[in-house]
């Protein structure tokens, strides 16, 4: 089972980084995390850029920062000091930024973690956000009308009627009871159930906000919920 593969080497070693030449699911060794920059690179110097996706109908914020933006944005809005790796993704056609407490990064401010799917570039300051994603708390600065923790007939009330798309039954370590949900156009809906109980009594574990497959076996789903289970076994006591 692939799960980003230097970032869950770096969880499963606490914070201990992957050795040289670990493998990526590209086959190809991915270098440690580019330096945070404290500032963009002027504008004349980078290259040209392609047109920002769409914002997602129900937009959300960290700090400003928001999809569309470049990775440096929300670098600079607060999350810098708690990037944790970042890894090709999906045959390098996208990138994931991870922020969590590992390695030497700090944790995001006001807790749980954050995930950022960009464009494929490294570099922060041209790779651009198309999805954004966060987990077990509500980082501070973050501006969405729907939070972590919620019930399913809170989330409803918030979002509208949610469509079941799948669990990760079989395809992540205990993610039986991980189920996605979709609410309107690039809105999803994690949420955790107790296996003794009904699907409805559901709370919210985490959500993702733009462009995203409908695969539940794409790296970007399985992924993404394998390294959030295990960033959440190590905060636990």
């Amino acid at each position: 089972m692939r799960r980003w593969s230097s970032l869950a080497a770096v969880l499963a070693l606490g914070c201990t980084p992957p050795p040289q030449g670990s493998s990526h699911p590209t086959g190809a060794a991915e270098d440690p995390p580019p330096p945070v920059v404290a500032s963009p690179v002027p504008s004349e110097n980078r290259p040209e850029l392609a047109e920002s996706p769409a914002a997602s109908p129900v937009p959300v914020t960290i700090d400003g920062a928001r999809e569309g933006d470049v990775v440096q944005r929300f670098l600079d809005a607060g999350l810098g000091a708690a990037l944790c790796d970042t890894d090709p993704i999906q045959e390098r056609t996208r990138r994931i930024w991870f922020f969590a407490p590992c390695r030497s990064a700090v944790a995001v401010p006001g807790g749980g973690a954050v995930v950022l799917y960009s464009t494929p570039e490294r570099d922060p300051n041209t790779a651009r956000v198309e999805a954004i994603a966060w987990a077990f708390a509500q980082p501070t600065g973050l501006e969405f009308p729907a939070r972590i923790g919620q019930s399913q007939q809170d989330i409803e009330s918030t979002l509208g009627a949610g469509t079941r798309l799948f669990d990760f039954k079989d395809v992540v370590d205990d993610g039986a009871d991980i189920v996605a949900y979709s609410h309107r156009a690039d809105v999803y809906v994690l949420v955790r159930h107790d296996a003794k109980s009904s699907e409805s009594t559901g709370r919210v574990w985490a959500f993702v906000v733009g462009r995203m497959g409908r695969e539940r076996d794409a790296e970007e789903w399985r992924g993404l919920v394998a390294n959030l289970l295990r960033t959440e076994q190590r905060a636990t006591p």
